[in-house]
């Protein structure tokens, strides 16, 4: 490695050592951008954006002022790791979120950016390898930077999982209560309901439940731009809703088809389908969880620990709602039969189809989610 070292050293300064510090540099800027939107749905994931996006500015500045055999490693590692993070929370299910995440634009063009970083650095390496010497000298050095690149991401990957079940808590949005909700909390707060009868004798109960959803800030909104709090579909819905202000009276609310979602023992995170029109300035929820009828039933959060967690994938992100206090129910109908209502309110969601599914665990467990769409704030 010495005497690449010194290769690298040596071209301190050219073209392809100031584009990979460059191309670093944007990557982190690209991740802190987005940190309040991940905030504002997981506080575990924002903080992952954090640490993310600094190491990668302090990288980029780090590898400019020297390059170095070690920093091409970190480079590397870097990048191709949060690549790998960014796949398997797309294709398989992100950490603390019921389902996988659907990218945005910006997403794709932080991933592009950080894979343009992984090729960069591989070709300053090979084209830096001391004077006479060939390809194959730095060649174990480059597999050992994708190696750990492998190793770095499904290492983070992993840590999220298993945080999940360590610290629950933080699958909760930022700006959220860390628990359940009072009645009568601002917009996006949830509010008890009654629960219809579940038979005679039957043990109601509302229990609130903690919306990870960021809340909709009008004074954010900036037509084609997602801002903190107003994404760019939400702001040109408000506009429209705003424009010539002698529009006619809105229509009525709309109930949507109610979905059923059954609990399984492998929590396999099942799933249903909704479609929201547009139009919809709010999406009112209210999920009932039961029993299915006569003998033991029981729930339990992801990994059999924590609360059950609802994620609505829609067309351009995920939103996440916590049933707080629905985690360990354990019992038998009729002696104690399950009854309790969670409800939440979504604000300015996207028009398009969901899916809405759910992260826990159980046996004779059902959750019936209703659906309401509200036309005007």
């Amino acid at each position: 490695m010495e005497p690449l070292q010194r290769a690298l050293a040596a071209s301190e300064g050219s073209f392809l050592v100031t584009l990979a510090a460059a191309l670093g540099l944007v990557a982190g800027v690209l991740h802190l951008i987005v940190t309040p939107m991940h905030f504002g749905e997981h506080v575990a994931q924002g903080l992952f954006m954090v640490v993310l996006g600094t190491l990668q500015v302090v990288w980029g500045l780090a590898f400019f002022r020297r390059a170095s055999a070690g920093g091409f490693v970190a480079g590397v590692a870097l990048a191709l790791g949060a690549i790998l993070v960014w796949v398997a929370a797309t294709l398989v299910r992100a950490p603390y979120s019921a389902g996988a995440e659907t990218p945005e634009p910006i997403a794709w063009c932080t991933e592009a950016v950080q894979a343009l970083t992984v090729v960069v650095l591989v070709v300053l390496a090979l084209r830096a390898r001391p004077l006479g010497a060939s390809a194959g000298r730095a060649l174990p050095l480059v597999v050992a930077a994708l190696v750990l690149g492998l190793i770095a991401g499904g290492g983070a990957y992993g840590a999220g999982l298993v945080g999940e079940k360590v610290a629950p808590a933080l699958g909760e949005g930022a700006g959220e209560p860390m628990g359940e909700h009072a009645a009568g909390a601002d917009e996006g707060a949830t509010t008890p309901m009654s629960m219809p009868d579940h038979g005679a004798g039957a043990n109601q109960s509302a229990t609130n439940a903690t919306n990870s959803t960021s809340s909709f800030d009008p004074a954010s909104c900036m037509r084609g731009m997602d801002m903190p709090g107003c994404t760019a579909a939400q702001a040109e819905s408000y506009y429209q809703s705003q424009k010539g202000g002698t529009a006619s009276a809105p229509p009525p609310d709309k109930d949507l088809d109610p979905v059923k979602i059954a609990l399984d023992a492998q929590g396999s995170n099942p799933s249903g389908k909704a479609t929201l029109d547009a139009g919809t300035m709010q999406l009112l929820v209210t999920v009932f969880l039961n029993d299915t009828g006569p003998g033991p039933y029981a729930a339990f959060g992801p990994g059999g620990s924590g609360d059950l967690k609802i994620d609505f994938k829609g067309p351009n992100g995920t939103k996440s709602m916590t049933l707080g206090g629905s985690g360990g129910l354990v019992g038998a109908d009729p002696a104690s039969p399950l009854a309790k209502t969670f409800t939440t309110t979504i604000s300015m969601p996207d028009a398009g189809a969901y899916t809405v599914s759910v992260a826990g665990q159980g046996q004779n467990v059902q959750l019936t989610i209703r659906l309401t769409e509200r036309f005007t704030m």
